[in-house]
């Protein structure tokens, strides 16, 4: 019994910590039970969601902005940078070769035409112009004597004319007495001796008058020949006179005078410099250079787009940074009427008035020509614009919603909007800022434009 009792005794112990066991792991099994049921039930619940989301986004229609195309004006606007400068410029130089005997103008002077800008001391060049002037008084001189030998010459053709006429009355008296005597000697009243002397006195009296006519021609030949030497002289006399007049225009270059009422721009010499008329590119050294600002003209190279529709006359706005909020109102004077091959561009001269001196030359400005428009344009935002490996286009909006897109030809950027003159019309809705994932006869909901329309519709 002892034995029996002690094995009972003994199975009690050993089940008693197995009973206390099962509760614990019960436990645990239903936590782990509940801890997966959650687990599995938000992944159903997140399944529901994703499959609820995406059926919604299968049904949704993108929300997109638009803009609307809007026709460009009968006129466009281009601004083209460009070059002032004065219309009369004239650089001065040296024309007599000695010292600078005075400066009496200086940069930025304001001077009038014929005002004295410097003088130029040259001795030998007045020297030159003395002598000179001798020559011509020698030359009239000898125009003098070469016209008393004229009047001589001239008296000398009268005197042998007289002296011919006397001659011809002696031959005449000579003849007859001649032809009486013969007739007496014929009859023997005379001897012959008589006759014969009266003969021989006949033809001595012929041979004068002979002499006497040859004596006016050398006298007429010897009138020629002094008045001859009158037009030689008088000749001499121009050519010494065209030389004092020139060496008279040499010494008035002594004195350097303005061309013109202007600034003086440069000035490239001092007091005692020496001066050569002969140095310079222009014929002597360049002393000062001088401007008219009052009248500007500006070149602008026009590219080819714009060329054709340049014309002389037309009205145009001039601005320079300096002069902020200030424009200066110009003309278009003339034009190359050709396009430089290497740029494309045409020479195209502004002037603009400048008589209050608010623009100094040689500033850079902006020139803004108001050209007809020869081709009707459309003007769309820059955000619009797609350009891709598909090319330059635009993403419309049609009245039924849906996206078409459009390849267009880009005539001019103007920073914020673009100029269309091919693909698209006025008063289409454009989609701004298109995405990559937007697809041709997608629906879309348009915000902008196109909603004021269809609530417009509505």
């Amino acid at each position: 019994m002892s034995n029996e009792h002690t094995g009972s005794t003994t199975r009690e112990l050993s089940t008693q910590p197995a009973n206390r066991r099962r509760p614990g792991v019960a436990a645990t099994i239903l936590l782990v039970v509940i801890v997966f049921g959650a687990v599995a039930a938000s992944k159903f619940q997140k399944r529901e969601s994703a499959i609820h989301f995406s059926q919604e986004a299968s049904t949704s229609k993108p929300l997109v902005n638009t803009a609307l195309a809007t026709a460009a004006g009968a006129t466009t606007e281009v601004t083209l940078p460009g070059n002032t400068e004065a219309v009369v410029v004239a650089d001065i130089y040296a024309r007599a070769t000695g010292y600078v005997r005075t400066r009496a103008a200086n940069i930025g002077d304001h001077v009038k035409m014929g005002q004295v800008l410097a003088t130029i001391e040259s001795p030998e060049l007045d020297q030159e112009l003395a002598q000179a002037r001798a020559t011509v008084e020698q030359s009239k001189a000898s125009w003098r004597q070469a016209e008393a030998n004229v009047a001589r010459a001239e008296a000398s053709v009268v005197e042998a004319r007289a002296r011919l006429e006397q001659t011809k009355a002696n031959e005449a008296l000579a003849s007859a007495t001649s032809d009486r005597w013969t007739r007496l000697v014929d009859k023997g009243v005379l001897p012959r001796q008589e006759g014969d002397e009266r003969q021989y006195a006949y033809s001595a009296r012929k041979a004068e008058a002979a002499a006497a006519e040859a004596a006016i021609h050398t006298a007429t030949a010897s009138v020629s020949a002094a008045r001859a030497s009158v037009v030689s002289a008088e000749a001499t006399v121009r050519a010494t006179q065209a030389n004092v007049s020139r060496l008279e225009r040499l010494v008035g270059f002594e004195r350097v005078v303005a061309p013109y009422d202007g600034i003086i721009t440069e000035r490239l010499v001092e007091q005692g410099d020496l001066i050569s008329s002969t140095g310079g590119v222009e014929g002597g050294r360049k002393l000062f250079a001088i401007a008219q600002p009052s009248t500007l003209r500006v070149q602008v190279n026009v590219p080819q787009s714009f060329a054709p529709d340049i014309q002389v006359g037309q009205e145009t706005r001039l601005s320079v940074k300096e002069r902020s909020g200030e424009q200066f109102s110009g003309k278009v004077v003339r034009t190359a009427s050709s396009l430089n091959a290497a740029s494309r561009t045409m020479l195209v001269e502004v002037q603009v008035d400048n008589r209050d001196g608010a623009l100094l030359p040689g500033m850079f400005s902006e020139v803004k020509f108001a050209l007809p428009r020869s081709h009707p344009a459309t003007v769309i935002p820059a955000e619009a614009l797609l350009a891709n490996a598909k090319g330059t286009r635009v993403a419309t909006v049609d009245p039924s919603g849906k996206i078409r897109f459009r390849n267009i030809e880009v005539a001019r950027d103007l920073g914020t909007q673009i100029e269309i003159t091919s693909g698209l019309n006025p008063n289409e809705v454009v989609i701004l800022n298109p995405g990559e994932m937007l697809a041709e006869g997608q629906e879309v909901q348009a915000a902008g434009p196109m909603a004021h329309q269809e609530r417009a519709r509505r």
